[in-house]
């Protein structure tokens, strides 16, 4: 599998994403640039659903239906648990952005959603935006947000058997492959 490629500007061509990630590091040796150039693109975007889905806001209705399905099929023991009060469910928001996924589906099925977010224009808005929609009365009584994590998913530790679920939606892509395989390791422990 031929798996060289271009950068975003379409002029230096990588032999493997190896190579890309090793010239993706700062003069530290790290990618701490790489990720603070992510949460800086982030806190410029404008903190609405639009905003998040990079002008494509009529899609979240779209996306929501197709994610509670999976999520109904994939949790659907857990659910029937809860349902039957055997247990409270609690769930984490992986790149909450404006609190998109939990307000319109997350907190519909779990006691407490954590939102984690690096952008802290965005998080702000999230607690904001679920703060008011929890006041309408939207959700089943109890159900709220718990943790507010202001961090990268590449920092994220989840406390040991904390979740029922680790919710990760369209935001992988800002972390390396190493990165990616690390978070995944951490995420075993918190469910």
């Amino acid at each position: 599998m031929d798996a060289s490629g271009k950068d975003s500007s379409g002029k230096e061509v990588y032999q493997d994403p190896q190579q890309l990630w090793q010239k993706a590091k700062g003069q530290d040796g790290t990618h701490t640039e790489w990720y603070q150039g992510a949460v800086q693109y982030w806190d410029q975007q404008e903190a609405s659903y639009d905003g998040v889905l990079g002008g494509f806001g009529h899609v979240s209705d779209y996306d929501i239906s197709d994610s509670k399905q999976l999520l109904q099929r994939a949790m659907k023991q857990h659910f029937q648990a809860a349902a039957a009060g055997q247990r409270q469910l609690t769930v984490v928001d992986c790149g909450a952005g404006v609190g998109r996924v939990s307000e319109q589906l997350l907190l519909h099925h779990f006691n407490t959603v954590d939102l984690l977010e690096p952008s802290r224009h965005l998080i702000d808005a999230a607690q904001k935006n679920i703060k008011a929609a929890i006041a309408s009365g939207t959700y089943p009584k109890g159900h709220a947000v718990g943790h507010c994590l202001c961090q990268g998913l590449q920092q994220f530790v989840p406390e040991p058997q904390r979740y029922d679920c680790i919710w990760i939606q369209w935001c992988l892509l800002y972390l390396t492959d190493d990165d990616v395989v690390a978070l995944f390791n951490r995420c075993k422990a918190g469910v």
